[in-house]
């Protein structure tokens, strides 16, 4: 998942309008179809900046004419238990424009795929190439386009390490081969790129991919989740039904998101799995603490069968409200098998 290209970000009548799209995958599916995703777009010129929140446009006032420089972020954290890839995805641009001139921004675009994932996203512990394609939204009139840097990371960014890149034949396409660590569960991944105006940008996806450990629970700060509990086990499949959870979700700071997710198999490579794509209703129990409930409704028995007999796990994810959507996250839960419920198929009469 990351974001596509071509998106919107343009200068008119002296402001600046920014509508960057949602992360996609390679068929074009927005992240926002099976994930929870907040947004965050902000831009500075050196003495102010303009920030907009989720799903909101970014639009400044009518700016001084001349050429000046821009830095403009934007980012997207997709948070829901049912999604453990591309948690996090921000594109940094700096760029010289003049605000008069009523045209697009220019923006570098930059594409990265990796080789041999799985089925579930994962390498194993054999060499990935990771290859990068950039471009301008100002086509030619930007110059070549270089990929200056790939670099890769195991703990989700706090540590980066640089790898050796191989420009490609074509201007703006590189590779660099990275053999990931068997202890590794992911695989983060940032690159940069400049075109020949000096304009640039740093793409940052955390989570890019899975590595050949078993993701961890996932746990920082205070936050607790306890009291797990799921309404009528075990599930039986003869037609549509509701299954009911509740869970508790503590912080010192408070709580916010608390999602949930059915699985079977692992954690990280699920060999089914039930969501509901709507947030759970959460009642306050105090200040720091709030009860969850979250409805896994109307299983289409076409969708589970008799190969999805057997055992079924529930995970939760939870935020405090400085979460890691903040630029300073404090608390941050992540339980696998939160309980074990068993579905038996029964067919049909």
């Amino acid at each position: 998942m990351q974001p596509g290209l071509g998106n919107t970000t343009a200068f008119s009548d002296g402001a600046l309008t920014s509508n960057e799209d949602f992360p996609r995958d390679q068929s074009g599916v927005f992240q926002t179809n099976f994930a929870q995703v907040s947004e965050t777009t902000v831009l500075t010129d050196g003495e102010s900046t303009w920030t907009a929140g989720d799903r909101k446009l970014l639009i400044t006032e009518k700016l001084p004419a001349g050429p000046r420089k821009f830095t403009l972020s934007h980012t997207t954290v997709a948070n829901s238990a049912s999604y453990r890839l591309s948690t996090r995805a921000q594109d940094v641009w700096t760029f010289r424009s003049d605000p008069s001139s009523n045209s697009g921004a220019p923006l570098i675009d930059p594409l990265l795929t990796a080789s041999g994932l799985d089925a579930f996203g994962h390498v194993g512990t054999a060499p990935v190439t990771v290859s990068v394609s950039a471009r301008s939204r100002l086509s030619s009139r930007a110059g070549a386009v270089t990929v200056t840097g790939i670099a890769w990371s195991a703990d989700d960014g706090a540590h980066w390490t640089d790898l050796p890149v191989t420009a490609g034949t074509k201007a703006g396409t590189a590779t660099a081969r990275l053999t990931a660590p068997a202890t590794t569960p992911w695989v983060s991944l940032r690159v940069t790129a400049a075109d020949a105006l000096g304009n640039t940008v740093t793409r940052t996806l955390t989570r890019a991919f899975g590595g050949p450990a078993a993701a961890p629970e996932g746990h920082t700060g205070a936050l607790a989740i306890s009291d797990v509990d799921i309404t009528d086990p075990p599930l039986v499949v003869t037609g549509n039904q509701e299954l009911t959870a509740d869970y508790t979700v503590t912080d010192p700071s408070g709580t916010a998101a608390a999602d949930l997710v059915l699985y079977q198999g692992s954690y990280d490579r699920p060999t089914g799995m039930l969501t509901e794509p709507s947030r759970p209703v959460c009642t306050p129990l105090s200040a720091t603490a709030q009860r969850c409930t979250a409805t896994l409704s109307k299983y289409d028995p076409l969708r589970l069968g008799a190969a999805n007999a057997g055992t079924w796990h529930l995970a939760v994810v939870a935020d405090s409200t400085t979460g890691p959507e903040r630029p300073d996250p404090v608390g941050h839960g992540r339980r696998h098998r939160a309980l074990t419920s068993h579905l038996t198929h029964r067919p049909r009469p």
